[in-house]
């Protein structure tokens, strides 16, 4: 603490310090709005808790009076494995949820929280004797604001205290169940009204909502269900307003649904923020305008309320009215009464005649009561029919992707909807609750300029509507389709990001520093200045300059620049191509601008997951125990996986093309790019203990919305004594092109084997990736976890991050922040070949900043490249014979 600014006067040194209920430090706050995790500096003066964005600002962010307040234990945050807290401000509602990345720290935050709100209230009893005073205690269920999940109580349980998350599926809209009253419960009720509410998951609420989305499936897809029901066949009912309409009855049920479709001139993440706007909600559903967050159940999972269109808006016409005229309703009529009357038949058949035109010419529409609707919404990305199709170019690199185990990338976004009932919007008296089974939006890319919407629904208006009248509601329904592109067309006067706006600062700042910031992951680092050695004083951390990591796994990009470029650039190629050609194409073969570009060569990452070798590898060697050696040799290689963080694009190698360097312990560096297609690199480094040799197919996936790298080929290290251990490298995904955050992970699973002694490992990346509908994954995506095997034995399990540590057992074996490694060591240009990497003139002026230079010697090398390609081929020709005649 005593490196903190004087001018915030450190509560250390305040007159009448007690570090029984005072203290200041760091601690990770989690985000109100965005839900991203934030490191911020808080200060407890025994009277309140105030936090800053760091610990040098003189204004905090907020104040919160402890004198009202509630602390609570929150259990233990499975993203830093630490303690949480829950602190609620009981001025304004908010409930604080707190952590950090040191379990002892926070736990002492806990204890001097806890002591200074008993001591305030101690106090105030004291103070007034005839009046007493409640305890600071929480009456609010604690939540899991990771996985959505609720979280046992701790303390006294309330036979009771689960009603209020009570929510399940009903076959009535209009039917759900009246809130619990009493003081037992007007706090818990009154708490999660006054913020964002987490509602916990069930079984069976999974269950059924993993139903509805795979009917959904099913709908918007033409594809027939899996427990062999009748297909629901949709017929053509043709095009209204741009909208292309059809309807289909279920065979089984007599539900009937209806599907539209439209363009809309935008991207896609345009056009799923259109939909997921409550805020615009107005502009386009005349149905169901008002539109309100009440509460989420973690994910992509939330609860949300429509309300406040027209009730007369739901219908074309008069209700209960013919097509053409009231004749036939008043005929009816006539020959009713003319039945209960036959005495007086003919006056009782005209007075019914009469009666029965009437009431079938009057339009009862104003007459019908206003509805609303509470759904369950699920936002998923999913693959197309179009998008898993053998027919296509995509087959060209997913058998790369399905040799290191990644899967199909997701080409669209669905956002599936369905009613639930629930007491934190019960329905309102003179409203009546619609219903819907199923519905949902399809979000399909096609261009950078356009998107192709799908919407399909079974909605049903519930009443005393009479059920003839279902077919013209879902048709006036399919109007939203037409109004949406209407709206965008109009909203591009704005620009072409129809008005909005990236996240202010602040929040975004917050959301990107979701787990660590990029100084306290690893460490301060410092921008290699611009200079004629591209790699001068570089090392591999400095990538982290641009990336952060985020609690749901990866890292992810924060410079926006960056992101703007990289985003120009495949908007282009899309445009070009086509999203379906583009599916599964080599991202190798491209060739793109110098703008999105590092000044590095592939060689020079290549390199990058070696450096840790002189941390571990003479270790390895010295060694005579087998297993330790193994390892030593798993946490050389994982130790540098982070290095592949870095978001621009390195130089594709020219065949031929070198690169020689040196690490710390004299091991020599060589690395040569021998084949073109495919694209073949080497390496080869060779160490006083030890020497490395890989193999690597550089070849990349492009996806929709994401570019897989894969690196195949065996990584071998061969120690003194002949031992030698083989292992495979992960491949690499950045995400977020077209719609949600540009992310970079590692997939896949790594292969560890020392076949010699029968030794083998193999790790899974992401291993508890969870299939349910409602909460992200248990653990971040960065996890990993393996069992190593010694002769077909079990002798440890193997874990960790790939952002965090390697552990064998309990055992830390790497420590990212605690085990650094040193850069390679640049020898000078009279050491290195003239095919060295360096000496490429594109890297050369992009180092320098010069763009333009470097996109003419980018453009001149490629078509130096095609050029020797042509004379290799030709090359090849035999020349010792030629075609006969007639041939």
């Amino acid at each position: 603490m005593g490196d903190r600014d004087e001018d915030h006067h450190s509560i250390c040194s305040r007159p009448g310090y007690d570090p029984a209920f005072m203290k200041e430090g760091y601690l990770q706050k989690k985000g109100q709005l965005l839900k991203g995790w934030k490191k911020r500096w808080f200060v407890c003066d025994g009277r309140s808790l105030s936090y800053y964005s760091s610990k040098l600002e003189k204004k905090p962010n907020a104040v919160i009076p402890l004198e009202s307040a509630t602390v609570q234990d929150g259990g233990t945050s499975e993203t830093w494995n630490s303690p949480r807290i829950y602190l609620t401000d009981g001025t304004s509602g908010t409930m604080y949820c707190l952590s950090g990345d040191e379990g002892d720290v926070v736990s002492q935050w806990l204890e001097v929280l806890d002591r200074a709100v008993k001591r305030i209230h101690e106090k105030r009893e004291l103070s007034q004797p005839s009046g007493p005073v409640p305890r600071s205690k929480s009456h609010i269920t604690p939540f899991d604001e990771e996985e959505g999940r609720q979280k046992p109580l701790h303390a006294e349980k309330s036979p009771t205290r689960k009603a209020l998350f009570v929510s399940s599926f009903s076959d009535v809209g209009g039917q759900t169940a009246k809130p619990r009253s009493g003081p037992e419960h007007a706090p818990q009720f009154m708490a999660v009204k006054n913020r964002s509410a987490h509602l916990p998951t069930t079984i069976r609420l999974e269950n059924e909502l993993s139903t509805a989305s795979e009917l959904l499936n099913c709908l918007l897809f033409n594809k027939p269900a899996s427990d062999h029901s009748p297909s629901i066949c949709f017929q053509y009912d043709g095009v209204v307003d741009g909208v292309r309409i059809s309807t289909a009855v279920d065979p089984s049920s007599g539900k009937q649904y209806a599907r539209g479709s439209s363009i809309l001139p935008v991207a896609p993440s345009l056009a799923l923020r259109i939909l997921l706007d409550h805020h615009k909600r107005h502009e386009w559903d005349n149905l169901f305008p008002r539109s309100t967050h009440v509460a989420t159940y973690g994910g992509s999972t939330d609860l949300i309320h429509l309300s406040g269109g027209d009730p007369a808006g739901f219908f074309d016409g008069p209700l209960l009215a013919t097509a053409s005229s009231p004749v036939l309703p008043a005929a009816a009529a006539a020959i009713a009464s003319s039945l209960l009357s036959p005495s007086d038949w003919l006056v009782h058949a005209a007075a019914g005649a009469i009666l029965g035109g009437v009431a079938a010419s009057v339009d009862w529409r104003p007459l019908v009561r206003s509805r609303d609707l509470l759904l369950l919404r699920h936002v998923y990305e999913a693959v197309t029919p179009a998008g898993t199709s053998s027919g296509t170019d995509r087959s060209s690199c997913q058998h790369l992707l399905d040799a290191v185990g990644v899967s199909t990338g997701a080409n669209a976004m669905i956002i599936a909807e369905m009613s639930v009932t629930n007491e934190l919007k019960p329905v309102v008296a003179g409203v009546v609750r619609a219903h819907i089974g199923v519905s949902g939006w399809l979000v399909e890319p096609l261009d950078t300029e356009s998107t192709l919407v799908t919407y399909v629904t079974d909605m049903n208006v519930k009443g005393w509507i009479p059920a003839y009248m279902q077919r013209a509601v879902h048709m006036r329904r399919m109007q939203c389709l037409g109004a949406i592109s209407a709206f965008v067309a109009h909203a591009k006067v704005l620009g072409p990001t129809l008005g909005y706006e990236d996240d202010d600062d602040d929040e975004t700042v917050g959301v990107l520093s979701g787990a660590v910031s990029a100084s306290s992951l690893v460490g301060s680092t410092t921008a290699p200045e611009s200079t004629g050695d591209s790699n001068a004083g570089f090392h591999p951390r400095d990538y982290f300059r641009m990336v952060v990591q985020v609690p749901s796994g990866g890292v992810k990009l924060t410079d926006k620049d960056i992101a703007k470029k990289q985003n120009g650039v495949l908007m282009e190629v899309i445009k070009n191509m086509g999203t379906k050609l583009l599916d599964g194409k080599s991202a190798v073969s491209l060739s793109l601008p110098v703008r999105i570009f590092e000044p590095r060569s592939m060689l020079d990452r290549l390199v990058d997951l070696y450096l840790y070798a002189p941390n571990y590898l003479s270790a390895a060697n010295d060694t005579t125990d087998m297993i330790e050696r193994f390892k030593l040799t798993m946490a050389f290689a994982v130790a540098g996986w982070h290095h592949t963080v870095g978001c621009m694009k390195p130089f594709s190698p020219i065949l031929g093309e070198t690169m020689q360097a040196e690490f710390v312990d004299g091991a020599t560096v060589h690395c040569e790019h021998a084949s073109h297609h495919p694209p073949i690199s080497y390496a080869q480094i060779v160490g006083p203990k030890y020497t490395i040799n890989s193999y690597s197919i550089l070849n990349g996936s492009l996806q929709t919305n994401c570019i897989v790298q894969v690196q195949q080929g065996p990584v071998r290290v061969t120690f003194l004594d002949g031992a030698v251990i083989e292992f495979t490298l992960p491949a690499i995904r950045m995400g977020g092109f077209l719609w949600g955050d540009r992310v970079v992970e590692l997939v896949g699973s790594i292969h560890f084997q020392d076949k010699a002694n029968g030794i083998s490992c193999e790790l899974k990346l992401n291993p508890d990736e969870k299939k349910g509908m409602f909460a992200s994954n248990k653990v971040p995506t960065d996890r990993f976890r393996g069992t190593l095997v010694s002769k077909m034995d079990d002798v440890c399990e193997v874990s960790g991050s790939w952002l965090e540590e390697l552990r064998f057992g309990d055992k830390v074996y790497w420590n990212l922040q605690k085990d650094q490694c040193a850069p390679v060591v640049r020898l000078p240009d009279d050491k290195v070949l003239p095919s060295d990497s360096r000496n490429r003139q594109d890297l050369k002026f992009l180092s320098q900043d010069d763009l333009e230079d470097a996109q003419e010697w980018k453009l001149a090398l490629e078509k130096l490249q095609r050029a020797d390609r042509t004379k290799r081929k030709e090359g090849r020709r035999p020349n010792h014979w030629t075609y006969g005649s007639g041939h």
